[in-house]
């Protein structure tokens, strides 16, 4: 595609990952994969030791797994990673 027709046609350009998440706030995306060891059923006991997501400045987390303590929280700023 030419940069003019980039700039006629602006919704075909790729959005930030962060953006595609603001725009539908009112979806919970859920884990990725359902997985035994996953942290998906412990969320109600590991979200109250946290501290709030407002006031955290960035979310580290080091077994993303599936994704399920990082989908319940949907940070503003993350750090993920997996083996």
């Amino acid at each position: 595609m030419s940069t003019s027709a980039a700039a006629e046609a602006p919704d075909l350009l790729p959005l930030k990952p962060q953006r595609a998440l603001r725009r539908a706030p009112s979806v919970q995306p859920g884990p990725i994969v359902k997985w035994a060891g996953g942290k998906g059923r412990l969320l109600s006991q590991l979200l109250p030791m946290l501290p709030p997501a407002a006031d955290m400045r960035r979310h580290v987390e080091p077994f993303m797994g599936g994704g399920a303590m990082f989908f319940s929280r949907l940070p503003e700023r993350a750090l993920v990673a997996d083996i």
